[in-house]
Formats: C-alpha cells, structure tokens, sequence
C-alpha cells in the first residue's frame, strides 16, 4: 500500500481563530465573544480528526491511467509549480473510507471488521473483477 505511512496534515496555514477587526469597539468585541468561543472550539474539533489511515480501490485500468497522466501533464504546463503535487500511476486510487486510528486494538478492530465484510462483497462480485466506469474529473469542493 503505497499510502500507508502517509501522513495527512492541514497545509492551508489558516488561523484557527478569527482574526479580531481593529475597527471595532470594545463592546462588540464583547458582544461577540460567546460566538467566537463557538467558532474556536468548531475549528479546533475538526483539527483533532486526522485520518491516519483510509480503505481504498486501485485504479489499474491502463485506459484510466493513461488519461490521468495526460490530464496531470496537460496541468504541469500551466504550472511547474504543482509537480509535488502529482502522484504516480502506481497511487492513483478511489478512496472508499477515511479512519482515525489511534492504536493497535482500534487497528485490530478496524481490521477485523473488514475481514467480517470480505465474504458479503465476494458475494456481490460473483467472482467478477470490480469494474467502474469514469467520466470526467472533479474537486473537493
């Protein structure tokens, strides 16, 4: 698994909290104060959840990766700057389940549950290889 070690970190470098508006007056300031505790401790939860590891599926369809590279070559042209950015056709991927597991027994856990799930998805496939069709690209958000 080529992700496996990834660690996934928040890059954007913005502030956790609101930056207070110098023009403002003391009072609204106050005013303001329980809606900005809130504001913090929305933010600060959604900082304490860093997935660390994630259920996916390959894409080997020589098809598929070969659009992707054009796709991502086509990209490095407007800009070079990207290229860290871009990963190699042994990665790309669809990601089916993001977790945050934070030991060995929620691993052992985690583990355990998808073995239990491995004969109800065999099932489904009928021994057919999983085929998913593609069309298009899009973003997260």
């Amino acid at each position: 698994m080529p992700f496996a070690a990834v660690d996934i970190q928040d890059d954007c470098g913005s502030p956790d909290v609101p930056q207070a508006n110098p023009k403002r007056s003391k009072e609204e300031e106050e005013d303001r104060g329980d809606k900005n505790d809130h504001v913090k401790k929305r933010k600060k939860a959604k900082k304490d959840y860093q997935p660390n590891y994630f259920l996916s599926i390959p894409i080997t369809n020589k098809k598929i990766t070969t659009g992707i590279k054009v796709l991502q070559n086509s990209i490095l042209q407007q800009d070079k700057r990207l290229t860290k950015a871009m990963v190699g056709d042994g990665s790309f991927h669809i990601t089916l389940l993001v977790m945050q597991l934070l030991n060995e027994d929620e691993v052992n856990i985690g583990t355990d549950a998808l073995l239990e799930l491995k004969p109800f998805v065999e099932e489904i496939l009928e021994g057919k290889h999983l085929a998913l069709p593609f069309q298009g690209i899009g973003t997260f958000q």
